[in-house]
C-alpha cells in the first residue's frame, strides 16, 4: 500500500477546541424515513448541540424562522420527502447559515455549519446554530473563537477519527477528491484545516453525481474547485452515501510530524495529529477556489510514485489489470463500438489510459465508447479520437494538465467537433437535474477560455449527456403533478383532469440555458437515452439556444 508523502513539521496552533465529527442520524424519530441511520458510536447533531447549550464558546438554538427558510428551500421528491444529496449549487446552501457570515455568531460557527450541511446532505434539513455572544478580554464581541471542543465534536458526530490528508498542497485536496470518487456519488467529507498563522476552519466536500464539489456553508461558497488552498495542514473524515465513515485508503499514513504509522489501517486521528485546530474561527484566507482540474493526474492517482495502483471502493488497493484483463477490456470496448471500431484512430491510447483503472471506473469510461459509436453512425466518413486527455496542454507556468473534452470527431472536410461525455445517474424528474451535467462540460470550457486561443478547447464544443426521464404522478398540497415519457410536465387539479399548467421539461431546459453564466462557451448540448437514442438536442447560434432535435 502507498504511504502518503511525509510532511514537514508544522507548529501546533493554540487549541481552543477540535472539530465536530458526528454521523448524520435522526435525533427524534420524526425525520424523513429515507434518511440513513447513524453508525454505531456516532452521536446526533442534537446531542452535540446539547453539550454546547451554554456560554462561553457554546451554541444558541437556531431561530425557527431560519429553519423554515431552509425547509422551504431544500429540494423535495414528489412525495415531499427532502431529497438526499441535493444539488449544492442551489439556493438551499445559501440559507443554511441563515443570516450569513456577517451576522453575530455566524462567523465562528463553522464546525456546526459543517455538521448541519451533512445533516441536510443526507436528507435531514438542519439550519446551522449561531455561537453564543461571547466577549474578548477588552469587552468587544468575540467573532473568531470557535465552539469548545470543536475538533472532538466532529469525531463524535461522525463516529470516526480524522484522517490526515497532508500539508503538501495541492495533494491534500487531490487525495480527498480521489477518496470521494472511489466512494461514489453521494459520499461526503468533513474537512478541517489549520492556517499558517494559527487557528483553523471547517468545511465540506461531496461527490455530487460524479463531480467533486467543495462547500463552505459558513460563507456560502460552493465550487467545483478546492477552497481554502492556503491552508497549512488538512485533515478530513470521509463518509459514504449513507453517512457512514469510510476507511482510509492508505495503510501507512504520515503524521504532520513526519512520523509514519505502520500499523495496517491505522489512521492519523487527534492523538497523532498535533495540528488539531480550533475549527470554527473565521476563515483566515481570501484565496479564490483553486481552479486546477482535480480530474487530472493528481486526483486520479494520489501517489505519483505508484501510478499503476488504484484504490477500490472498499478502501483496499487494486493492482493494475494483468494482460488477460487488458485483452478482455479491449474486447469489451470493441464490442461497444461494433463495426465503427475501425474508425477510432487511437483506441490503443484510450485503452492505455482507461484500461489500467479499477473495474467500476472502466465501466463508467465505456460510456465514451457508446457515444463514439453513436457519433460515427450519424457521421459517415468521419473518424474519431478518444484519448484527448493524454494530449491536454499544460496550465501556464505549471505542470498541471488543463481540463480536456473526451472525444474529437473529425469530419471529412477536416473540421473537428470536441465532445464531452457525462451521465446523469438518477432518473430526471425536474429541470434542475440537468444542471450539473451541463456544468460538467461548461466548467472545462470556461477554464480553458481564460487563456489565449492556443489553449482554448477548439469549437464547436458539444456536451453529450446520457440520461433517462423518470416519469411520475404525485399529489401534494391539493395539486397533482405528472411527468410523462415525452417530457410533458403537467399540473392538474385534484380531479386529475383539469389542467392548471403544462410545459415540456426539454423546452424548459432550452429556456433556462441562456440564464447559465458563460453558456455561450458551449455550442451543442445533446440528451441521449441509452435505450432509445437522442431525446433532445440544443444548438447555440445567432438567435441563442434553439432545440434542433
Amino acid at each position: 500500500m502507498r504511504p502518503l508523502p511525509a510532511a514537514e513539521p508544522e507548529p501546533a496552533p493554540q487549541q481552543n477546541g477540535k472539530p465536530d465529527n458526528q454521523q448524520p442520524g435522526p435525533d427524534d424519530g420524526t425525520r424523513s424515513p429515507a434518511a440513513p441511520t447513524p453508525p454505531a458510536g456516532a452521536e446526533n447533531q442534537s446531542d452535540i448541540r446539547g453539550s454546547l447549550d451554554h456560554a462561553p464558546h457554546g451554541l444558541l438554538d437556531p431561530d425557527e424562522r431560519d429553519q423554515q427558510t431552509l425547509d422551504d428551500a431544500v429540494p423535495r421528491d414528489p412525495d415531499g420527502t427532502p431529497v438526499r444529496h441535493p444539488n449544492p449549487f442551489l439556493r438551499w446552501l445559501k440559507v443554511l447559515n441563515d443570516g450569513g457570515f456577517d451576522q453575530p455568531g455566524r462567523s465562528n460557527n463553522c464546525a456546526d455549519c459543517a455538521r448541519s450541511f451533512l445533516e441536510t446532505w443526507f436528507g435531514r434539513p438542519t439550519v446551522s446554530a449561531p455561537r453564543t455572544p461571547d466577549a474578548n478580554p477588552d469587552g468587544t464581541p468575540d467573532r473568531t473563537t470557535p465552539e469548545r471542543d470543536s475538533y472532538t465534536n466532529m469525531e463524535r458526530y461522525a463516529g470516526a477519527p480524522h484522517q490526515w490528508a497532508g500539508a503538501d498542497h495541492p495533494n491534500p485536496y487531490a487525495r480527498i477528491a480521489y477518496h470521494l470518487r472511489q466512494a461514489g456519488p453521494g459520499s461526503a467529507a468533513f474537512i478541517g484545516v489549520t492556517w499558517p498563522g494559527g487557528g483553523g476552519h471547517a468545511f465540506n466536500a461531496v461527490n455530487h453525481e460524479g463531480t467533486i464539489v467543495w462547500v463552505d456553508t459558513q460563507t456560502g461558497d460552493v465550487s467545483p474547485h478546492p477552497l481554502h488552498t492556503n491552508a497549512a495542514t488538512v485533515s478530513y473524515i470521509p463518509l459514504d452515501a449513507d453517512g457512514h465513515p469510510l476507511p482510509s485508503l492508505y495503510s501507512d499514513q504520515t503524521s504532520p510530524s513526519g512520523t509514519a504509522t505502520d500499523e495496517p489501517g491505522q489512521t492519523v486521528g487527534p492523538a497523532a495529529d498535533p495540528t488539531a485546530a480550533n475549527y470554527g474561527s473565521a476563515p483566515a484566507d481570501s484565496t479564490p477556489p483553486d481552479e486546477t482540474d482535480r480530474s487530472s493526474s493528481a486526483a486520479e492517482s494520489p501517489d505519483a510514485e505508484d501510478p499503476t495502483a488504484a484504490a477500490s471502493e472498499t478502501g483496499d488497493t487494486e493492482s493494475s489489470p494483468d494482460a488477460s484483463d487488458t485483452a478482455d477490456r479491449r474486447t469489451r470496448a470493441e464490442n461497444v463500438l461494433g463495426p465503427e471500431a475501425s474508425r477510432v484512430t487511437d483506441l490503443d491510447d484510450w485503452l492505455a489510459f482507461h484500461g489500467q483503472k479499477a473495474e467500476h471506473e472502466f465501466a463508467q469510461a465505456l460510456r465514451e465508447m457508446d457515444e463514439a459509436r453513436r457519433l460515427l453512425e450519424e457521421n459517415p466518413g468521419a473518424t474519431l479520437r478518444t484519448a484527448l486527455e493524454q494530449e491536454a496542454p499544460l496550465r501556464p507556468n505549471t505542470q498541471e494538465a488543463l481540463p480536456e473534452f473526451d472525444l474529437a470527431l473529425t469530419h471529412p472536410d477536416g473540421t473537428e467537433t470536441r465532445v464531452e461525455v457525462t451521465t446523469i445517474n438518477r432518473p430526471v424528474k425536474q429541470l434542475k437535474h440537468f444542471f450539473e451535467a451541463v456544468h460538467h462540460g461548461l466548467d472545462k470550457a470556461l477554464d480553458r477560455d481564460r487563456y489565449d486561443e492556443s489553449l482554448q478547447i477548439p469549437r464547436p464544443r458539444q456536451v453529450s449527456i446520457y440520461m433517462e426521464l423518470g416519469p411520475f404522478r404525485s399529489e401534494r398540497k391539493g395539486m397533482i403533478t405528472e411527468l410523462t415519457e415525452d417530457g410533458t410536465l403537467r399540473r392538474l387539479r385534484p380531479d386529475g383532469v383539469t389542467v392548471i399548467g403544462e410545459s415540456n421539461i426539454y423546452e424548459d431546459l432550452r429556456n433556462h440555458l441562456p440564464k447559465i453564466p458563460g453558456n455561450e462557451s458551449l455550442d451543442i448540448i445533446t440528451l441521449i437515452n441509452p435505450s432509445t437514442g437522442v431525446s433532445a438536442e440544443f444548438t447555440f447560434g445567432e438567435n441563442g439556444w434553439q432545440r434542433t432535435r
